[in-house]
């Protein structure tokens, strides 16, 4: 079997707004991934908010604090 492998530019995954492994279950982001981001919603107002959250902006978030990390 051939593996195929897309490679994104670090512009072309932050802007992904593809929901399908929140949808189907397969990723949950943490309490805090959700509460940051939507601290960073509302710091950056309506006119400083370009586009939706991609769930790689949680990954990242989910990756980056862990329970053993103080931020």
């Amino acid at each position: 079997m051939t593996q195929i492998i897309i490679k994104k530019s670090l512009d072309e995954w932050l802007d992904n707004i593809d929901y399908s492994d929140l949808a189907d279950g397969t990723y949950v982001p943490s309490k805090f991934a959700l509460v940051f981001m939507n601290f960073i919603k509302l710091v950056n107002g309506s006119e400083g908010e370009s586009h939706k959250t991609p769930p790689v902006h949680l990954r990242m978030l989910d990756k980056t604090v862990s329970d053993k990390k103080q931020v």
